[in-house]
């Protein structure tokens, strides 16, 4: 099911900070200060970020670096190198509740689902490879 930002995490509107605690791993999203992705955060600004809701779409920009945003590119890597284009555009799928699932617009309008997913040590996972299993799943928390 496709549900809006505000029901998948609350009252979190555009224009606020939050984290994602990643049910694999444990600890939150963060993009590092090279752009790169993981799951091995704590509660600083690499692992803040910035909500963009706009147009049924979400887009995550870090609060370390407000030039990253969270995206999975042309070729389905996550990274956080994108500039809030049309790869940092995410739909948000809530499969039990208190979780959430970011699912690439982008590649869904091309009939593909990738998704957001961090492996349980942490490491980043191809958004091409994750599903909407554990590896995808996270749990927003206000800052």
């Amino acid at each position: 099911a496709q549900f809006s930002v505000n029901v998948a995490c609350g009252k979190c509107a555009h224009g606020k900070q939050l984290r994602f605690k990643s049910g694999a791993s444990g600890q939150n999203l963060r993009i590092g200060q090279d752009g790169s992705v993981n799951g091995k955060g704590g509660n600083g600004k690499w692992a803040t970020f910035t909500i963009h809701n706009e147009g049924g779409y979400l887009r995550l920009q870090n609060v370390g670096n407000p030039d990253h945003w969270l995206r999975i590119d042309a070729d389905g890597n996550l990274n956080g190198h994108g500039k809030g284009g049309k790869w940092t555009q995410f739909v948000i799928l809530r499969p039990e509740k208190g979780q959430i699932i970011f699912r690439s617009a982008e590649h869904a309008r091309h009939g593909k689902k990738y998704h957001v997913g961090i492996k349980p040590d942490g490491s980043a996972k191809p958004g091409s490879k994750t599903g909407t299993g554990a590896h995808s799943r996270f749990i927003c928390q206000r800052v």
